[in-house]
């Protein structure tokens, strides 16, 4: 059974955070409570990203699982990467207040993002207790898990509680399958070199970790993507203008391997 428990850790970083627009936090009338300064507002929260984000090769999977590649990654003029990204939360107090959890992240350089995990594109990939499951194709798109074809006993830890259980086919990588807070998820990026994805607030609060997972193209021979990473959350506060609080940005260069 293929692992890596050394990636199954993320390494997380609570940058400084600030409140986006301060303005918003003028004084309003008696009745609605009051307002409060931006830095005791930002100070009930804590926002966290991975600032090392974990990276494997689609190829080393492959090698890892003794198949031979496919023709159609085989014959890629680039080499294609699993990135885990992650985006964490902590409240002393109002977690409830928190509406909308969000995380952007772009990149250096040549490249391009084929996909995005979760993407509520596809509803039919999230399942019962706030699971997602996915399965990739040999160059790293999404498709329902069932496509994906036999599922073999080697499961491979791609950080922060992600993990693919490969395939035995050819075709198909296998079945990515991590927790989620909520199945109210939007993303953009795909073909681009900035992603965000935004998570709004369901049945639960927002607290805690959420794992993302980008498929990443980039030219073969490149040996590290720089990338920018930052979070940020909306807090719409009851009689209050809703405020957006965000971490200040946090650059990383990650090592492909």
């Amino acid at each position: 059974m293929a692992d890596n428990s050394s990636a199954d850790t993320l390494s997380m970083a609570q940058p400084a955070i600030r409140v986006a627009q301060p303005w918003l936090l003028e004084q309003i009338p008696a009745f609605a409570g009051g307002g409060e300064p931006a830095d005791a507002l930002a100070g009930l929260f804590k926002l966290q990203v991975a600032n090392r984000p974990v990276v494997r090769s689609l190829k080393e999977l492959y090698k890892l699982n003794k198949r031979d590649l496919p023709p159609n990654i085989a014959a890629l003029k680039g080499d294609v990467y699993l990135v885990t990204h992650a985006v964490g939360l902590i409240a002393k107090e109002h977690a409830g207040w928190i509406d909308m959890v969000g995380y952007e992240a772009s990149f250096e350089g040549e490249g391009t993002t084929v996909e995005l995990f979760p993407n509520t594109r596809f509803k039919e990939y999230f399942t019962a207790k706030l699971r997602f499951e996915a399965g990739i194709s040999a160059d790293g798109f999404a498709e329902v898990p069932q496509v994906s074809g036999s599922l073999g006993n080697d499961v491979v830890k791609l950080g922060g509680g992600a993990e693919i259980r490969l395939s035995t086919k050819a075709e198909a990588l296998g079945n990515l399958t991590f927790s989620i807070q909520t199945p109210k998820v939007q993303t953009i990026g795909n073909a681009s070199s900035t992603i965000a994805w935004q998570f709004n607030q369901d049945d639960h609060p927002l607290v805690g970790d959420q794992v993302m997972v980008q498929t990443l193209l980039v030219p073969k021979g490149f040996e590290s993507v720089k990338y920018t990473l930052k979070a940020f959350a909306v807090i719409p506060r009851w009689f209050r203008r809703p405020v957006r609080i965000e971490t200040e940005p946090v650059v990383t260069t990650v090592r492909l391997p």
